[in-house]
Order: structure tokens, then sequence, then C-alpha cells
């Protein structure tokens, strides 16, 4: 009997709406190639990422995720409030509220410090995460939805799963879950993973402060270079090289960022491939960036995201199989993972 091949799926950060494009990509995936995101034989994710990888590690399905029910809704206010709405759940508890006034000040100069004494392409990042005030909104809502499906405590053990999260003081990566990693919660990593500075508070873990795991990549996909894998399929809301339709300065800037996120990730692609395993990359389209528009965190329109990822997946999805675009072995290793499924 044919050895089944092993994925490894990476979801990458995205604030609220990249968390709704996941799941509509995610869905996607589950429609187009008859296979479940829960059934990866390897998790990894980062921020919004690492919220779809603690769902998914806990056995949520996409159709959960987005149902049935829930296609072709526009407005959040229609759906039945009755149903088991786990990304409408995340996108409600996104109207965080402050619990105090940040104080005025740099959040983390050791992060500031960290940063300049160790220069590279997630330098400014980390040194304006640094400079600005600690956060002020508390991840329990997170924590909560988590718990949901995972109230069991300690790690889900189906399915290997990374939480990436960044050390507050040294910027430093933590892969929660990997061997060697500080003893944490699933709901606790995942939180901490999704900690945007100078937004939400620290996550202390192990007497440690975390905070999101997008500051030294938004997908970290090197972490699965040499894992043994023989398909990887990375989901990144945040990278693209799609031109803006808008002459907006904050659209400029946002759009300059993602290109500049695009070229990591494919250097972080590179180096998975020279394993010799094949790597699936999705990100948005123009039609899905000019929807999310500038603010990430406008729940509001989560399930219209969602449903417009759905579709704008589909077809990459059928246009990479289609078209003969993928790297060598990744069309035979995905249509095995479908057979197998």
């Amino acid at each position: 009997m044919a050895r089944k091949p092993r994925v490894g799926l990476a979801l990458g950060a995205g604030g609220v709406l990249g968390g709704a494009w996941l799941v509509g990509a995610l869905h996607a995936l589950q429609s187009e190639l008859g296979w479940e995101p829960a059934e990866a034989d390897h998790l990894l994710g980062t921020s919004a990422g690492a919220m779809m990888a603690g769902l998914l590690a806990a056995g949520v399905t996409s159709d959960r995720l987005l149902p049935e029910a829930a296609r072709g809704v526009k407005d959040v206010e229609e759906l039945d409030s009755g149903q088991d709405w786990l990304l409408l759940e995340v996108a409600a508890e996104a109207t965080y509220q402050l619990q105090q006034l940040p104080r005025p000040l740099p959040g983390s100069l050791g992060l500031c410090w960290s940063s300049l004494r160790q220069p590279g392409i997630s330098t400014p990042m980390r040194l304006l995460s640094g400079l600005a005030p600690a956060g002020a909104v508390s991840t329990e809502p997170l924590q909560r939805t988590i718990r949901r499906v995972h109230d069991g405590g300690g790690w889900p053990q189906e399915r290997l799963c990374w939480i990436v999260a960044s050390d507050y003081v040294t910027g430093g990566r933590t892969v929660f879950g990997a061997q060697s990693s500080p003893q944490a919660e699933l709901h606790e990593a995942v939180a901490a993973s999704c900690a945007i500075p100078g937004f939400f508070k620290p996550v202390k873990i192990d007497s440690r402060l975390y905070v999101d795991g997008g500051l030294v990549s938004l997908a970290n996909l090197d972490l699965l270079a040499g894992q043994g894998l023989d398909l990887v399929i990375c989901l990144n809301p945040m990278s693209h090289r799609q031109p803006s339709r808008s002459w907006s300065p904050l659209e400029q800037i946002s759009r300059g960022f993602a290109r500049l996120a695009a070229w990591q990730l494919r250097q972080e692609t590179e180096r998975v491939r020279r394993y010799g395993t094949p790597v699936v990359l999705v990100e948005p389209t123009v039609d899905d960036l000019d929807l999310m528009g500038s603010n990430w965190m406008n729940a509001k329109k989560s399930l219209e995201v969602a449903q417009l990822a759905s579709e704008t997946t589909a077809l990459q999805l059928r246009a990479l199989l289609k078209g003969g675009r993928l790297p060598a072995g990744t069309v035979t290793a995905v249509r095995e993972l479908a057979r197998a499924a």
C-alpha cells in the first residue's frame, strides 16, 4: 500500500480580515482538492494564521468555519445567531474593548535595542513595534475561541502544530509546540502569536512576554524546510505583488509593504524547495485586496472577505493544476493527497 503523502500547511499573518481570507482559502482547498485542511500532518501558524492553525489542530473543519448557510450572505447581522459561527465569533470579538488607556511610552526598549543590534529585513517592523506603546486590548476573546474547541488543556496530539510568536524583549522567534520550546497551553500560544504590538497586551508565558509572530516573518515558512514533508501549502494574506488601484498614500504604503513581504516569502519558499519539498503558494488577488482595503481590523467585512477568498483561491488552484505552473512533482503530490484523504 502506497504511503500517504505528508502535507504541511503554513498560514500567515493578516489581522481580522487576513483571518477571514484564510477561512475562505481553507474552504477552497477542501472544495477543489477534496482534502480537509484539518487533516494536515504539520500545521504552522503566525498571528491570524495561528488562530486558524489552532482551530484546525483542534479538529475544526473548513465547513464549520464557513458553513453552507453563510454563503451568499453579505451582512453578518443577517445570519442566524443560533448557529455555530466560529469565524463570526472571532470577528464579533474583534470589536475589542480597551480596558485602560495605553501609556504614551515605548512598549519595549529592549526590542528596539535588539532590532538595531541585529539589522535585517524585519528591523523596521521590530523597531516600530518596540517604539509603540504597549498594547492595552485584552487577548482574552481570542483565547476564549480556542478554549471553546480545545478545552482539555495541553497541546493537540493528533497532528504536529507549531505556533510562532516573538519575544517582546529580544525580538527572537519562538515556536510553541516545537521541541525545546517553552511550555504553553494552545490558547496562550495563539494569543501570543496574535498580540499585535501597540494594540493587544503582550502575553506572558513562563515569565516572558510575547507578541505577534509576524515581526520576523509574516509566514515563517522556512521553519518547514527539512521537515520530511511531501508537500507544503502556504496561504499568506499579506504578501502579494499586485498593483494598487487606489492613489491613497496609506494604500500605497500597504502595497509596498506587501511586495516586500512577497519577496521575503519567496526566499523562504526556495529554502523549503531546496530540500525537495514542493510548495503551493496562494496569496490574495487584486479583487481580494480591494475588498479588504487598508483597515485589516474591520470585522464587519469578515464574511464578505471569506466568501470572495473562497472563490478567488479556487480559481488560483484550478489555474495552477491545469496550467502546469507548479514545481516538479507538485501536481502529482496534490492529486495523491486528494485521493488519500
